[in-house]
């Protein structure tokens, strides 16, 4: 009888640690960051009798972001804006969500976005891996008729926070 009740009790603990740890995921929290990461081209391939593919290679070129996140109040603040050397494009978050995870310190959200000043979507995210930022990690993919691309990598300089 006492090892079942050892074995419920330590389930029950295990259960009540991974419920804490899912309740510290989007409750609320700030997050800022800016910097520059390596920025890909894209190339669109179509292949007879198959979809179309977005293929995405390293450029040596590096695109600048800046954001702040403040999801304390009823509803998430979001600023984020990029630029992509290889291509000219401005990017701008105009609307969207965001999950701060305050166990491993990392941000994602997703929603709509101007590129150029047209519509499209972005995703996003950013992981704090310390200070002063050089292991920090940051990832923008943007869609839109005006222009199609993404940042991904390791900061090449800048610091992200996540609070």
């Amino acid at each position: 009888m006492k090892a079942r009740l050892s074995v419920v009790v330590l389930a029950l603990a295990l259960v009540g640690l991974a419920a804490n740890a899912q309740a510290q995921v989007g409750s609320g929290g700030k997050a800022r960051g800016s910097g520059g990461v390596e920025v890909f081209s894209s190339e669109q391939q179509c292949f007879p009798g198959f979809n179309c593919f977005t293929f995405f290679f390293p450029s040596g070129e590096t695109g600048h972001f800046n954001f702040s996140v403040d999801l304390d109040g009823l509803l998430p603040l979001i600023d984020l804006t990029a630029n992509n050397p290889v291509s000219g494009d401005q990017i701008r978050m105009t609307d969207g969500s965001a999950v701060v995870n305050h166990v491993n310190k990392s941000l994602s959200g997703a929603g709509a976005c101007e590129v150029n000043g047209v519509a499209g979507t972005c995703q996003y995210n950013a992981s704090d891996r310390g200070e002063p930022g050089s292991d920090d990690f940051f990832t923008l993919q943007y869609t839109s008729p005006a222009g199609t691309g993404a940042f991904s990598g390791r900061l090449l300089s800048g610091n992200i926070e996540i609070q």
